[in-house]
Order: C-alpha cells, then sequence, then structure tokens
C-alpha cells in the first residue's frame, strides 16, 4: 500500500488518516502545534465549571459524519438549550427583538438572479430598509464570520432557507473526537507528529518530500494537505508552504475562499449570578434558564451553558469586528467584556467584577498555524465549487472545511466530511 503524508492534524487531517490507515496504508501525519485537533481545542480547567471549548463548540444539526464518528467512538450529545434575549439601548427583554420586514427579505432573496456580493444585494435591495440591512450585515460579519464586500448572496439565501435542526454539543468536549481518530491513528500503526513546522514540499508524480522547520524529511508517495484556508493562502513568511515545483494555478485559486475570523472570550463566575433573585425580579423567570443573548454591547454575542448550570459566559465576536481587537492585551479584551456584561444587565461593574473568577481569551487569527476562524463562501469561491480540491497529479491532495461543498460549510463536519471524501478518493 502507498505510504502517504498528512500534514495537518484538525478534524480533517485525522479523518484523513484514520481512513487511509484502516484500509492500510502506511500514513505519517504532521502537525505544527505541540498538539492535535487544529480549531477544535478543550480546554480541561479545574477552575472553570465545565470544559471549555475553545474553538468549536456547535453541533449544528443532524449531521451523518459527525454522527458516524460520535457512534462509533461511544461519545452522546449533551443537549444545549436555555431562553433567548435581546438586549437593544440598555434594555434586555425575553425573545428575538422586534425585527420587522422578514417578508421583505425573503423576497429579495428571491428575486436574486446572479450572485453578487452582500454588500451588492443590501445596496441594490434592500435600499431604505436600514434597519433591516444592520441585521443582514451583523448576521454575516458575525455568525458567517464573514467580509460583506466579498460573501456570496447565493449563500446566504441557502443558509437562510435551509433548516438547521436541533443544536447541541459533545459530552465532554469536541476533542474527544480527536483523541479518538487519533488513537485508532495509532492502532492502526500511522505515526503522528506535532511541533513538525512544514516549510516545503517537493514533488514529481508519485514522489513527494516533505522537509519541515527543524531540517527533517519525510517521503510518500502522496500527500494530503489539510492546513487551514489562513495558512494556504500564504504566498510568503515564516509561515507559507513552499511546493516545488510550484503549484501556481491551484495556489492562486486558495486566494478565492474566504477566510473570517473568531474571538472567544470566557468569564468564569463564582456563581450564575443572573439567576439570582434580583435579576430574575428584574427581568422575569425565563432569567433562570437564559441560553442566549444578542446585544448591543462592545462583545454583543453571550451563551450560557444551559440546560447545564454552570457559572460561566462565553462571549462571541465574528468577522471584521474582531480587528479592533487584533493588538489588544487579552487584559484589556477581558475589562471590555466585563463592560459588556454590565451593559446587557444593567449593573454596575463592582458588583460583577465582584463575582468574577477568571477569564480566558481566544482570538484565532492570533495561531500562527491557523490565521482565523472558519470559511465562508464568496462569489468568486462559488464559480469554482467542487474543483478546489482536485487532486494534482495523483500525488498532490487537500482536505479541509474550506473543500467542502455542502450547506456545513465552515463547520466540524465540513471538515470531516471533506477528510472522509479525499481518504476515499485516494482508496479508491
Amino acid at each position: 500500500m502507498n505510504k502517504i503524508i498528512v500534514i495537518g492534524a484538525g478534524a480533517a487531517g485525522l479523518m484523513v488518516a484514520y481512513k487511509l490507515s484502516k484500509a492500510g496504508h502506511k500514513v505519517i501525519v504532521l502537525e505544527a502545534q505541540n498538539r492535535l485537533g487544529g480549531r477544535i481545542h478543550t480546554l480541561y480547567d479545574p477552575d472553570f465549571s465545565v470544559p471549555v471549548e475553545l474553538g468549536a463548540e456547535f453541533i449544528h444539526g443532524d449531521l451523518p459524519v459527525t454522527n458516524e464518528l460520535m457512534k462509533e467512538a461511544g461519545i452522546q450529545r449533551a443537549e444545549n438549550g436555555g431562553s433567548f434575549w435581546n438586549a437593544d439601548n440598555g434594555e434586555l427583554k425575553q425573545g428575538y427583538g422586534g425585527m420587522r420586514d422578514w417578508a421583505v427579505l425573503e423576497k429579495a432573496l428571491s428575486e436574486v438572479r446572479e450572485d453578487m456580493t452582500i454588500a451588492a444585494f443590501l445596496d441594490t435591495y434592500l435600499n431604505g430598509y436600514e434597519e433591516l440591512r444592520m441585521f443582514v450585515k451583523g448576521f454575516v460579519e458575525g455568525y458567517d464570520a464573514a467580509d460583506t464586500n466579498r460573501a456570496s448572496v447565493l449563500a446566504f439565501r441557502n443558509e437562510w432557507l435551509s433548516e438547521e435542526g436541533e443544536e447541541n454539543r459533545v459530552e465532554g468536549g469536541y476533542s474527544r473526537l480527536i483523541d479518538h481518530m487519533a488513537a485508532e491513528c495509532k492502532k492502526n500503526g500511522s505515526e503522528i507528529y506535532t511541533s513538525a513546522v512544514v516549510k516545503e514540499i517537493k514533488w514529481n508524480k508519485g514522489n513527494v518530500q516533505v522537509l519541515t522547520e527543524r531540517g527533517v524529511s519525510y517521503h510518500a508517495e502522496k500527500v494530503v494537505v489539510t492546513v487551514p484556508a489562513g495558512v494556504l493562502q500564504e504566498k510568503s513568511g515564516d509561515r507559507a508552504i513552499r511546493f516545488n515545483p510550484a503549484i501556481e494555478k491551484k495556489s492562486g485559486s486558495f486566494q478565492t475562499i474566504g477566510y473570517g475570523n473568531a474571538m472567544k472570550v470566557f468569564l468564569q463566575f463564582r456563581k450564575a449570578f443572573w439567576q439570582e433573585a434580583d435579576y430574575v425580579n428584574k427581568f422575569g423567570k425565563g432569567m433562570r434558564e437564559l441560553g442566549f443573548v444578542v446585544s448591543d454591547a462592545p462583545i454583543p454575542v453571550w451563551w450560557t451553558q444551559a440546560p447545564v448550570n454552570a457559572a460561566m459566559l462565553t462571549g462571541w465576536i465574528g468577522g471584521p469586528n474582531t480587528d479592533k481587537f487584533l493588538r489588544m492585551p487579552n487584559e484589556e479584551v477581558l475589562d471590555i467584556a466585563i463592560d459588556s456584561i454590565v451593559h446587557i444587565f444593567g449593573t454596575n461593574k463592582d458588583a460583577i467584577q465582584k463575582e468574577f473568577k477568571k477569564g480566558i481569551v481566544v482570538n484565532w487569527i492570533n495561531n500562527q498555524f491557523i490565521r482565523g476562524g472558519y470559511t465562508y463562501a464568496t462569489v468568486e469561491g462559488l464559480k469554482l465549487k467542487g474543483k478546489l480540491d482536485e487532486p494534482i497529479e495523483d500525488t498532490i491532495y487537500f482536505a479541509g472545511e474550506a473543500f467542502f461543498t455542502g450547506a456545513e460549510m465552515g463547520t466540524v463536519e465540513a471538515a470531516l466530511a471533506s477528510g472522509k471524501k479525499t481518504a476515499e478518493l485516494i482508496i479508491g
């Protein structure tokens, strides 16, 4: 069987290695970071109420590849729930807010015949509907982590009209899936190396030499590149991967991939203060089941671990809005996070700080081996849909959530499904 090198030990890379090694191939996995998992990273910190998902956290609907892997590993889904709240102009209310003109949005989306950017769509179809324009812009930038000047309106329409289904978490943390795949790979004879930063791939048909930063050389018949889009798009610099000879056409096509940033902030409190009588009396009984809040605070989106009773709040900000936090010290980000909580709950800072125990900030663009959060569909990228991951001379293969063409783009399911597809293509 062929000897194959897999670059990257995130969800896609480990899925490739798992499927190939199970089929009898000799596999070597090279991971740049000192841990496995990529943008899956569950932190088990005793100072926090629950495992902290620094990266991927939710299972978005009924997902076949994720379901298959969880069943095989004996891992259960954890329920995600709680009440939804909206905080605007200093007023916190249960519900999704008073957004009007949904029919206008859906009618406008139905009238689009040719793809265009979200920004162009807003100017063409929603001129004069300022509240609706702000909602769409906020959704695309926040949820999709996308730039409205590049994001595809056709992709947004498919996402908006699709039925996502129930949302869950992974019981015990997403990293359990990573641990399971890594263990199966090793059981099948695969070699997995961390802190192995790939600098160059020398290749000709049926022959690959991979060189690392430490000067170690690995040889194989094929290579599967599963690094994040932000790394693939690096044309030069310390973390760019050189192909020798160059794959200029393919490298150029990588620039069409939309890749947005995401930042998460975790605040652990001494107790779930929002469940206290003062807050329940002020906002209503639904506060006891608080699950999700969308607000106009500096860090606008927050959620609890409901229905699990945990004294932790997770803050989220995505897309271009993360730029202002890029070089900000974590202590300053945490202070802004506290200010956001004060604004949302209409309380005083001293009261919140008294309950505050510990905080963590993760800004994924600052990770030199990842360079962002997840991908989104661009107008130019959709034109190449299904072609980006085409192998080069049966020697260089690609996998990752950036190459997934289904509705679950930007998710763990996308990464797993892409890895499975690439492995099956090699196996034949």
